[in-house]
């Protein structure tokens, strides 16, 4: 039985900086004094491994005789333990699905998506980014995906590609993605193998000077949670560094909450998104201008997936029947589908909420004037144009610039231009 004697006469500090300088040397990832135990723990199950009696002697197996780095990628296994789980973060896959995706598909000139999940660990995070992708399918319907999962540790990466997870890892997903992407098996869960297809692993070392640049170019999506926390400061800036310049504009890089990078690299914009900070290269079109969740309904709208659209707007307010600006866009959905009785019940709604909403008057208008009712339609006309004279002109060109409907931007700026002001 492997006997560990006391800290103080089993591991010195000056063998332990030895250690830690040549694990920082070759994989990048530095050991904080707080973890001097588990390092030494982990030093002395490998020696034990393989049959080493000293500290010096693993030191120099490790520094001179490991030219394909097995014992040191056995070691750093031990040594990196990331503990994860399926959709660590959910707000941070809800921002993925209804708004950085339309975001990106929308500003592409070709139709591929690349994601990759840095320090992927044991493949929780990639294939809830996999589901996700998987969950709008319709959406990215003619897309070339590429999701690349990179890790340090070989055994992280062997258990990622079995696809095999305790209930513990999968607590945290909605019921339904667990009934619809896993097969009970045992007491663990088998992730269905279309899901798995779509990860490609790999071994990378984020700091190392013969980082493969050119495998990772044209990235649109970076996850990359607790990855940082490994390194120093210098060697975070650089992966940082390489993060953005791998990224293509709009380009998004996805932290864990507890990781704030802006006093060490500003290059990066930092936004706060439904309670969470996400950082960004370029200028988003969507983050801020139109609603969460609606940035989808948009880009189904513009595609002319109606009914997907309609969906979207009555998921919103299922939670909040009360939502204004869902209740607008799914009003304008049904006007642009011909389904006028339709598009009258749901804009009336929204001003029983607020009258004095310029879109929602406008569309009301157009719906009376199609249904061939001219009394009501004159009067909400009045109403648009009298909203247009009024105070109330900066909030509601903020609206129609926020719900982005061409038709409704087209509309208002005619009856604007009746009163000859510009908008």
């Amino acid at each position: 039985m492997l006997e560990y004697k006391p800290l103080k006469t089993d591991f010195t500090q000056a063998e332990f900086e030895k250690f830690r300088n040549l694990i920082e040397e070759r994989s990048g990832v530095f050991v904080a004094d707080r973890n001097l135990d588990s390092l030494r723990i982990s030093i002395v199950t490998e020696m034990s491994i393989n049959g080493v009696d000293s500290f010096e002697e693993y030191y120099h197996l490790l520094r001179d005789n490991d030219p394909y780095r097995e014992y040191l990628r056995n070691l750093v296994n031990l040594v990196v333990v990331n503990e994860t789980s399926f959709y660590q973060t959910p707000v941070h896959f809800d921002i993925l699905k209804n708004t950085v995706i339309p975001e990106v598909i929308q500003r592409k000139d070709e139709k591929r998506l690349c994601i990759w999940s840095a320090g992927c660990s044991t493949g929780e995070e990639p294939y809830s980014i996999a589901i996700t992708l998987a969950e709008v399918s319709d959406l990215l319907k003619g897309f070339e995906l590429q999701i690349i999962a990179s890790d340090v540790s070989q055994n992280a990466l062997d258990i990622a590609r079995e696809g095999l997870y305790s209930a513990e890892t999968v607590k945290a997903m909605p019921a339904s993605l667990i009934e619809k992407y896993f097969k009970r098996e045992g007491g663990d869960f088998r992730l269905d193998p279309k899901i798995v297809e779509m990860v490609n692993f790999r071994i990378v070392n984020l700091v190392r000077d013969d980082f493969p640049f050119d495998d990772f170019q044209g990235l649109d999506i970076i996850f990359s949670r607790n990855v940082t926390v490994h390194f120093k400061i210098g060697s975070t800036r650089k992966v940082l560094d390489r993060y953005y310049r791998l990224l293509k504009e709009p380009g998004y890089l996805f932290l864990d909450p507890s990781e704030d990078i802006s006093s060490i690299y500003q290059a990066f914009r930092a936004i706060q998104f439904q309670g969470v900070q996400i950082y960004m290269k370029g200028v988003s079109a969507f983050i801020g201008a139109i609603p969460a969740k609606l940035s989808l309904a948009s880009v189904y709208l513009r595609q002319k997936k109606y009914d997907l659209a309609i969906k979207v707007c009555e998921d919103i307010l299922s939670g909040n029947p009360g939502n204004i600006d869902a209740l607008i866009f799914e009003g304008m959905i049904k006007f642009k589908m011909g389904d006028l009785s339709g598009a009258e019940v749901t804009l009336k709604k929204s001003l029983e909420i607020n009258n004095t909403i310029l879109v929602a008057n406008l569309f009301l208008a157009e719906v009376f004037r199609q249904q061939g009712k001219k009394e009501e339609a004159l009067n909400y006309y009045d109403q648009t144009l009298r909203l247009l004279d009024q105070d109330h002109v900066e909030t509601n060109i903020e609206r129609i610039i926020r719900l982005r409907g061409d038709t409704i931007s087209r509309l208002a700026l005619d009856g604007k231009k009746k009163l000859g002001g510009v908008v």
